[in-house]
């Protein structure tokens, strides 16, 4: 028996362009979603450096003296603005601790760190000391800031 062409088994050339561009826009996909997940990793590394050179520094910090230079308040930005000793800055700032002040960077790598410090706050003879990582992370300032309080 001869079989017809109605009966031929195969594709028509329109269903295999339907086939491939249903598997490139799936493939497209999957490519969006690693660039994504690349993007993603870059930046928490990014953060996780960040981190661990702000803990580094407090760390060096916490072991220096009580009276070393480093930890004296050289703008006097935290010094004295706590008056009535209520816990908030009479000013209406951050005891000077959100400053990023030019001449107290500390470059560490990739990385920048300023650190401040808050003499007799919260308490007397207490110094607050916040350390400010910055960076650049595809043309775009990153910050992170950790702090910590030291007394003698």
């Amino acid at each position: 028996m001869i079989q017809s062409k109605k009966n031929s088994q195969g594709f028509t050339l329109v269903e295999i362009l339907v086939a491939i561009t249903i598997f490139a826009i799936g493939l497209l996909a999957i490519l969006r979603l690693q660039l994504t997940t690349m993007q993603g990793n870059a930046k928490a590394r990014a953060i996780t450096e960040g981190t661990a050179t702000a803990q580094g520094l407090i760390e060096d910090i916490l072991r220096l003296d009580y009276n070393h230079p480093w930890l004296d308040d050289d703008d006097g930005d935290g010094t004295g603005q706590d008056a009535d000793k209520d816990g908030t800055d009479d000013d209406g700032g951050n005891f000077g601790l959100d400053d990023i002040p030019a001449d107290q960077e500390i470059p560490m790598g990739d990385y920048t760190c300023h650190v401040n410090v808050a003499q007799d706050h919260p308490l007397d003879n207490a110094k607050t000391i916040n350390v400010i990582v910055t960076w650049q992370e595809r043309g775009v300032p990153r910050s992170t800031s950790y702090m910590t309080i030291k007394t003698p």
